[in-house]
């Protein structure tokens, strides 16, 4: 099973050019693998507002399904700070959805967050014949806030299914999903 998610009109035509396939070519270690298109499920809009309203719950499941890294001085880096690899979904809300949330209301958001039964594992992604250092992995975590807080970092959460989390996220890394 493969997940497309789009954030606006122009990245939709992905959706459109694979409704019009029978199979597509993708490539692992440089060796090309026939995917073959069975069923394509679309999904109704949800728009970045919306999504507090929809995660109603303070306690959740979170699951990195596919290797995240972020970068720090200009290096990549795999350790599991979930703020860290956060401050790319704020850069994207500010972006598209026009959402600010600076780094230190970001870091205060997250210690609001108590994570509990992670199992993070650090992977290698490679990209242009380089090992970029990332990691996958999933915890449990309770929000511990209030109201506003609450919708912020649910805000986040959600929008983070979409956007993914960390950098190279346009390369397929950093795939998350969310689960009460």
């Amino acid at each position: 099973m493969c997940r497309v998610s789009t954030l606006n009109d122009e990245a939709a035509q992905i959706l459109d050019a694979l409704e019009k396939q029978d199979t597509i070519v993708v490539y692992a270690d440089k060796k090309p693998i026939l995917l073959t298109i069975e069923k394509i499920s679309r999904s109704n809009p949800i728009y970045a507002m919306d999504i507090p309203n929809i995660l109603t719950k303070k306690k959740y499941k979170i699951d990195i399904v596919t290797p995240a890294t972020r970068k720090t001085s200009g290096e990549y880096t795999n350790r599991p700070d979930l703020c860290q690899y956060f401050t790319s979904v704020a850069n994207k809300l500010k972006v598209y959805e026009d959402i600010l949330i600076e780094n230190s209301e970001l870091e205060m958001l997250f210690a609001n967050i108590k994570m509990s039964r992670y199992n993070f594992e650090s992977r290698n992604y490679m990209i242009g014949g380089k090992n970029i250092p990332a990691m996958t992995g999933s915890c449990d975590i309770s929000i511990n806030s209030d109201s506003e807080q609450v919708d912020k970092i649910k805000l986040l959460l959600g929008y983070a299914t979409y956007s993914g989390i960390g950098a190279k996220t346009s390369l397929g890394m950093g795939g998350f999903l969310v689960q009460a």
